[in-house]
């Protein structure tokens, strides 16, 4: 089964990756908000912004949004922001990382450009910054908050990666076997029908891959690949499907938001993290050019507050960017999750830059 790579932007700049199974199918919804009278909410002091970046947004009294469609985390965290700022007319430009970097590049040479961007790209967006694209912005919650690229570049919430499976087939104890990612090759397993989403998928899926390649080795992988029963996936979603339908048992590399979404909604689903704990990040930045920078400040400072955090990790399984907050989702009381102690770094770029030799692999395989 061939699975398409990602296409390359005019600015040579990789898109289409896909940050999570819970997203949409990949096009841009717009909405927006009429301005109601000018006022102010006291909940930024609570917050720590300073009421003069409130009122010089306020002065600006709009706000133009190109960001990811994690819903319903994103939906109800600008419906919040509406009713604390209303003094301000939001529009949002909602859809999947690739989309979103490609209606962001075409309003930039356009000279058009919106006042926030929000990626699933994160390699992406540390190549951006390094070409000049964004301002210099220091958030409220400084060092707290984790920096991809500081001062231009921040997180804004983490995905875990994982193996997700179905409790119909898989036991506590088989999955007991799944210690580190090397442990997919256990002899436990070896019955199974594995679902494996390939790493064209993007962001979470071909960090994973990236692991399993550069860090297990190529041969590891492909004898993975060619000695089990497989079922390839282009993408999360419908992979996630598969598993809770039971046409797959096993399913990997899958993010923690697919699999516990499914969860709550009471489908035979767990979510297992072998060590080293893979974590993939979206991004955060205020492009240059913003016609309403203050506006922008405004927001971000929201979303990498205790409340903006709040609603990726409730409604989305995010976990926090904002160091100071812990993960509080009821998930984390569950006797089957647990997250190792030690981690991978994170390598966007580097990830980005293995894009296409991952996926040539991966349909040279399946």
């Amino acid at each position: 089964m061939k699975i398409q790579a990602r296409a390359l932007s005019a600015g040579s700049v990789a898109i289409g990756l896909v940050v999570l199974a819970a997203c949409s199918s990949g096009g841009v919804t717009t909405s927006g908000a009429a301005s109601p009278p000018s006022s102010t909410n006291a909940s930024a002091a609570s917050l720590g912004i300073p009421q003069s970046l409130v009122k010089s947004a306020c002065a600006e009294g709009k706000l133009t949004l190109y960001q990811l469609d994690v819903t319903p985390a994103v939906t109800n965290l600008n419906a919040a922001f509406r009713k604390a700022y209303p003094c301000l007319n939001v529009t949002s430009s909602e859809g999947v990382g690739g989309t979103i970097l490609t209606k962001y590049q075409a309003a930039v040479a356009a000279k058009t450009p919106p006042d926030y961007l929000e990626l699933s790209l994160a390699g992406d967006m540390e190549q951006m910054a390094s070409q000049g694209q964004f301002l210099k912005f220091t958030p409220v919650e400084g060092s707290n908050v984790s920096a991809l690229v500081p001062g231009l570049v921040y997180a804004d919430f983490f995905l875990q990666m994982g193996v997700m499976y179905n409790t119909s087939v898989v036991t506590p104890a088989m999955i007991s076997q799944l210690k580190s990612w090397s442990d997919i090759d256990n002899p436990a397993f070896a019955k199974l029908n594995i679902g494996l989403v390939s790493p064209a998928a993007g962001g979470t899926a071909e960090t994973a891959w990236y692991y399993l390649v550069h860090t297990l080795g190529q041969s590891f992988a492909e004898n993975f690949v060619k000695t089990h029963h497989i079922t390839p996936f282009p993408s999360a979603q419908p992979a996630a499907e598969a598993l809770a339908s039971g046409q797959v048992d096993l399913l990997l590399p899958e993010a923690s938001s697919s699999a516990l979404a499914l969860w709550k909604a009471g489908a035979p689903v767990r979510f297992a993290i072998p060590s080293p704990k893979i974590t993939t990040a979206t991004a955060i930045a205020i492009p240059v050019g913003a016609p309403d920078p203050s506006a922008a400040e405004l927001y971000e400072d929201y979303v990498l507050s205790s409340v903006g955090q709040n609603f990726y990790e409730q409604g989305n399984y995010g976990f926090p960017s904002n160091t100071t907050i812990p993960f509080s989702n009821p998930v984390a009381q569950q006797s089957w999750w647990s997250v190792p102690s030690q981690s991978f770094s994170y390598q966007a770029q580097a990830v980005n830059a293995a894009s296409s030799s991952l996926v040539a692999l991966f349909n040279s395989w399946t």
